[in-house]
């Protein structure tokens, strides 16, 4: 006679208390409820898992659940004939539908998820930790990939008086800076950390024939900060520092991403939505300024050429800056109205 100990549980009464079941050397088993005996290759058992409670159906929905584990499987294995128990295994059609299902949430999660809550979480940011996590990626950004500008002193001055007559009065909530700098394994360039520190190379302002064209590319650098372009692109790559984000609140996991920034920057660049973005608030402030269009689809025109861009190849400036000719033709649009 084997004993199974656990608790007897009748779902029609909801009624459970503790209860032994015998199992006698023919597989029927007595309920100490019940005058009659079932045998035992009659019940479902459910499948080991480690540890855990093991429940056992009668038939007419009487539940048993006990911890004897070792018991269990001593009579299943004595009495296998028909026993019964829970298959946990999806069918063949239920797991393609679920792999359907999640392949499905998972497209939607990165083509619309993480991009709206990549945004709400950069606008928590506060604007003291972007400038001071931003200045700190800056520096190591500085220290790799440029050197001192060869401009001339009244050249420097020129461009720094042009950049603070385009940021917000008194730098806003970032500390705008401008940095001149030269740098042979960048080329014509610029840079927008979320600080508000702006790299504005050399070779890019050599290419300019006029101020009007250093100021369109400035302004679209300047809306990648005020847009926080670079702290959503951060949150975006880095797909658990997100999901920590959502499932606890937490955004202080944010501030050390923001000191991957430089390397974000050149190796991944923007997506297609913020170029978009920055292309659009360059376009809207020339417009107030009473500056031609022409100057932002120009400069990119020399860019372009500068860095030889082609189907194989692009350079790491362009390679961040997607579809280079719809947006120059959209400027040149903004121009022929701009003229019209």
């Amino acid at each position: 006679m084997d004993i199974i100990n656990g608790l007897y549980l009748d779902v029609k009464t909801a009624s459970k208390r503790e209860m032994a079941l015998s199992v006698d050397d023919q597989g029927m088993v007595s309920v100490p409820t019940t005058q009659r005996k079932i045998d035992f290759r009659q019940l479902e058992i459910s499948p080991r898992i480690k540890d855990s409670t093991r429940f056992i159906t009668f038939p007419g929905g009487v539940l048993f659940e006990t911890e004897d584990n070792d018991q269990v499987d001593r009579l299943v294995a004595q009495f296998p004939a028909q026993s019964k128990a829970f298959s946990i295994e999806p069918s063949l059609m239920l797991r393609l539908a679920i792999l359907v299902l999640v392949l499905l949430l998972s497209w939607a999660g990165i083509r619309y998820g993480i991009p709206k809550v990549s945004y709400e979480t950069a606008m928590l940011v506060s604007p003291e930790t972007l400038v001071h996590q931003g200045k700190a990626a800056f520096e190591g950004f500085d220290e790799d990939y440029f050197e001192e500008s060869t401009l001339s002193k009244e050249r420097q001055d020129e461009l720094q008086s042009l950049f603070n007559e385009l940021v917000p009065d008194e730098g806003g909530m970032y500390d705008f800076r401008l940095h001149l700098r030269s740098s042979k394994m960048l080329g014509a360039n610029a840079f927008a950390m979320p600080s508000g520190d702006i790299v504005l190379t050399d070779e890019l302002v050599k290419l300019a024939e006029n101020d009007h064209e250093i100021r369109s590319v400035l302004l679209h650098e300047i809306a990648h900060v005020e847009l926080r372009h670079g702290t959503q692109s951060l949150i975006q790559t880095s797909a658990l520092v997100l999901a920590v984000v959502v499932f606890t609140g937490d955004i202080t996991s944010v501030n050390a991403l923001l000191l991957a920034t430089p390397a974000l920057l050149l190796n991944s660049g923007y997506s297609r939505r913020f170029e978009e973005e920055a292309d659009q608030f360059s376009l809207d402030h020339m417009r107030l300024m009473d500056i031609d269009p022409i100057h932002f689809a120009t400069m990119m025109e020399k860019l372009k050429e500068a860095h030889g861009e082609s189907e194989e190849e692009h350079s790491k400036y362009w390679s961040s800056h997607p579809s280079s000719d719809d947006r120059i033709e959209k400027f040149e649009k903004a121009s022929a109205e701009f003229n019209g």
